[in-house]
């Protein structure tokens, strides 16, 4: 499955003139949208590396804690592809850090990874793409499902006391490129002066690989165990919260304009 995603790792150079074409468009039915959020990230493989640091240090109070806690950005542009069925697509680019930190007296330990994501979202409602609607406003129904790929940059990092680590005299900080689906649900919960709609998410994505190269050596010291540096089928479970820029200021969702008199 990892040489099948790899062979299309020339998509993205198309993929990103679409999305930046896309994200500064000055279309005027496009919505701006930013989203702070949390994942929770899954994957065996991934555990055993921090499991085997804190095994070979018993001396130590306080243990390494699994790669599992992950900040989250992402800014992107909302299109209504299909009126009447409420199809919309947001391109978004986003930034994720998943970490972990100890210290022990005056010894501190960080690692993790950066994440730079190029996301095509699509957003609708399965009544919609079936029976359509009448009426809706920039954003679509107040519930909705979400689908679709996505295309990130992975760097791991490692560092000690604050310091960096270096391997034969260069800092640590290998490159990697891989795919990734999501889908998830979502609800506009309420509009601010008319002018910003607020909708939490939640969201699941799926990863078939993702590859930290020297990753289990760099953290421990050694790889004497043999474990593998590439992470397959890694789960980020994540919760969001959107703020969308709208200008229209009725008709947000699926409630019909009222005509006074």
């Amino acid at each position: 499955m990892r040489r099948f995603f790899k062979s299309y790792l020339v998509f993205p150079n198309r993929l990103s003139a679409l999305l930046f074409g896309c994200l500064f468009s000055s279309h005027g039915f496009s919505q701006l949208s930013v989203s702070v959020g949390y994942a929770y990230l899954h994957n065996r493989e991934l555990d055993k590396v921090i499991q085997l640091y804190n095994t070979a240090r018993p001396w130590q109070d306080n243990k390494l804690y699994p790669l599992t806690h992950t900040a989250e950005a992402a800014m992107g542009w909302n299109w209504c592809l299909h009126q009447r069925r409420q199809l919309h697509f947001m391109p978004q680019v986003g930034y994720g850090r998943t970490a972990s930190a100890i210290r022990n007296g005056e010894d501190k330990m960080s690692t993790g990874f950066h994440r730079a994501d190029i996301f095509l979202q699509f957003r609708f409602h399965p009544r919609a793409l079936i029976k359509g609607v009448q009426s809706s406003g920039p954003m679509g129904p107040r519930w909705f499902m979400t689908a679709g790929p996505g295309y990130s940059l992975i760097q791991p990092f490692v560092r000690t006391n604050g310091e960096s680590l270096e391997i034969d005299d260069e800092r640590y900080k290998p490159k990697s490129f891989t795919f990734f689906a999501s889908a998830g649900i979502g609800y506009h919960l309420v509009l601010l002066k008319s002018r910003f709609i607020i909708t939490p998410e939640l969201a699941v994505s799926w990863y078939p690989y993702i590859e930290l190269e020297d990753y289990t050596s760099s953290v421990n010291g050694h790889n004497v165990l043999g474990y593998t540096d590439s992470f397959e089928d890694v789960f980020f479970f994540q919760a969001k919260l959107r703020i969308s820029f709208i200008k229209k200021t009725v008709n947000w969702w699926d409630v019909p304009v009222r005509q006074n008199g």
